[in-house]
C-alpha cells in the first residue's frame, strides 16, 4: 500500500508543474512561481524513493519467504 502514497505524491507533483505552468505562461513569472517549480520537483522526487523503496522491501521479503 505504499505505493498508492508514493504515486499520490507523484500525482499531486503533476498537478502543481502543471498549475504553475500555465500561470507562467499567462504572465510574468514570480518568486512564488519559481517556489512552486521547485517544490514540485522535491515532491516528485520523494515519491518516487517511496516507491523505490517499497520495491527493494517486497524484493528482500520475496527472497526471505522463497
Amino acid at each position: 500500500m505504499s505505493s498508492l502514497n508514493g504515486l499520490g505524491a507523484l500525482t499531486s507533483a503533476q498537478t502543481q508543474l502543471e498549475t504553475t505552468a500555465r500561470q507562467i505562461a499567462q504572465g510574468p513569472a514570480t518568486p512564488d512561481d519559481m517556489v512552486n517549480l521547485l517544490a514540485a520537483r522535491e515532491q516528485f522526487s520523494a515519491g518516487t524513493k517511496v516507491i523505490q523503496t517499497e520495491d527493494e522491501m517486497t524484493q528482500k521479503l520475496l527472497d526471505v519467504l522463497g
